[in-house]
């Protein structure tokens, strides 16, 4: 059965009015994920560690923004943002610790000798590791960089869930 124009355009704008009237925790939670994945992408430029390390803290106080503007109690969230990195000679790929004030100079130290990829980020209401929502922002936009980004994503929700 093939839906009418005006049907379809109907049903879509009952299902974006839902959306945007979701109150739920899990609602807020992917609204933030959508403010924080959407939009214009990056400029593509490689950043040194301390660069990497700025651009987290704007990403941390982005994301705490957001949940300000959704109504969400940040010790109610679990959420976090991390450098992903690989090494010089493309061997190695992981990321660093979970953002912290205290955890600059552990950054700092991981990120020495190591080419800076992207900032992960994940927000979740709850610790059950599938309901952690991940994002990426690469600092350079090519194919390479969106393949080790993509490999590290699955790994990531394990520190949000617990961060220990």
């Amino acid at each position: 059965m093939a839906l009418m124009i005006d049907e379809r355009a109907r049903r879509r704008m009952a299902g974006m009015e839902r959306v945007k009237n979701d109150t739920t925790a899990t609602g807020k939670v992917h609204r933030i994920h959508r403010a924080l994945t959407t939009g214009r992408p990056p400029v593509s430029e490689m950043k040194s560690p301390t660069a990497a390390i700025g651009a987290a803290r704007s990403l941390i106080r982005s994301l705490e923004r957001e949940m300000d503007k959704e109504g969400l109690d940040k010790t109610s969230v679990k959420y976090g943002v991390a450098i992903a990195y690989v090494s010089p000679d493309l061997t190695a790929l992981g990321y660093t610790s979970l953002w912290g004030e205290d955890s600059q100079d552990a950054m700092l130290g991981t990120l020495a000798g190591n080419v800076p990829l992207g900032l992960l980020f994940g927000i979740s209401e709850t610790a059950d590791l599938e309901r952690v929502l991940v994002g990426a922002r690469p600092f350079l936009n090519t194919k390479q960089t969106d393949e080790w980004l993509s490999e590290l994503v699955p790994a990531f929700p394990l520190d949000i869930a617990d961060p220990a």
